[in-house]
């Protein structure tokens, strides 16, 4: 085996982040991570996620309870991940 992705669960910091309100930026860079958030956010979260997708195929599998803000990449890569975020603040910062 050359590479093996084994999903963790959420620190017990992440998890008392995603329960409380406020805002929480997500960086999501697969399909499959996004799945695992989806599948591993607390029922009783109360956090606005604010998500940069790598791609659409990666943001068609986020999650979407609650409100929520997306960027996707203009390109799959770090610089343009770096920029999705740095959009998210900037969208944060505005609301």
């Amino acid at each position: 085996m050359v590479y093996d992705q084994v999903a963790q669960p959420f620190s017990t910091e992440a998890e008392a982040l995603l329960r409380s309100p406020g805002p929480v930026i997500v960086p999501l860079f697969s399909p499959r991570s996004a799945l695992l958030l989806t599948t591993a956010l607390p029922a009783d979260g109360q956090a606005t996620l604010a998500i940069a997708a790598l791609s659409d195929a990666v943001a068609e599998k986020a999650p979407d309870q609650g409100a929520r803000l997306l960027r996707v990449a203009a390109t799959p890569n770090a610089g343009a991940m770096l920029d999705a975020v740095e959009l998210l603040l900037i969208d944060l910062r505005g609301s």
